[in-house]
């Protein structure tokens, strides 16, 4: 009987552990109106913007310059769910763009052609970067993302 109950504590302590995180199904990108190219998202940073989660959503309000810096970490998500929208900044005007994980919009004006997640670490003792990458445009971006840029653009964004 004590060791059925031993069971149980821990099984309740699981699970209630688990209860103080919201759970997120879905992503919803905010991206500048007629942006294109990569998109960078980088977790867990102290200068970064709180998460804003509505209805089991996080938001990700993007930049101009394309690189938004977050506190929280990474959610998973299904891709299938996620939304990307162009947003007009003054009008508050979204538009929802294509994606190949997501084939319900249709008279797109532009899509989202890759949407990944890493991380990035320098050297063993430097500082470990999880991101997200996504690209946006009306045709596939020829250059690639370099993630070695991460250390560099997080010190700008932090100088800011």
């Amino acid at each position: 009987m004590k060791r059925t109950g031993n069971i149980l504590v821990v099984a309740l302590s699981v699970l209630f552990s688990g209860c103080n995180r919201v759970k997120v199904t879905k992503e919803i990108i905010l991206i500048p109106q007629n942006f294109q190219g990569h998109i960078l998202v980088i977790y867990h940073q102290k200068n970064g913007v709180e998460d804003s989660i509505v209805n089991r959503s996080i938001i990700y309000k993007i930049p101009a310059d394309g690189v938004l810096l977050v506190k929280g970490e990474m959610y998973s998500t299904n891709l299938m769910l996620n939304e990307y929208y162009y947003y007009d900044l003054k009008t508050m005007k979204k538009e929802q763009l294509c994606s190949n994980f997501n084939t319900k919009t249709k008279n797109c004006i532009a899509k989202v052609y890759n949407h990944v997640a890493g991380q990035y670490q320098e050297k063993l003792d430097s500082e470990l970067f999880d991101y997200s990458n996504i690209v946006v445009g009306t045709e596939v971006v020829k250059q690639e993302f370099d993630p070695e840029r991460i250390p560099l653009l997080v010190k700008r964004k932090t100088l800011k």
